[in-house]
């Protein structure tokens, strides 16, 4: 995973913490677990359920705590022409 200086501090973790970790070591793992079928659902089908839509879900700081949250997802083109 990518970061910036305002994911690791909202999060509590710093930089190497993340460093080769999927985007969902900052979710709850019942939401977490999910992540990646949802991912590979998309990949298959191209249905987008959740880009570009307000999203309420759950997040998860390194301690363990748990808040509420919106946000939205978008697709961030490579420089490969794919997602």
């Amino acid at each position: 995973m990518k970061t910036n200086n305002g994911i690791t501090k909202l999060f509590g973790y710093n930089t190497f913490e993340v460093h080769g970790h999927e985007v969902n070591i900052l979710m709850p793992p019942i939401i977490g677990v999910k992540h990646n079928y949802f991912l590979e659902q998309f990949f298959k089908t191209g249905k987008e359920r959740v880009i570009n839509n307000d999203l309420s879900t759950f997040a998860m700081l390194r301690v363990g705590h748990i808040f509420s949250i919106t946000l939205i997802v978008k697709p961030v083109p490579s420089l490969k022409n794919d997602i």
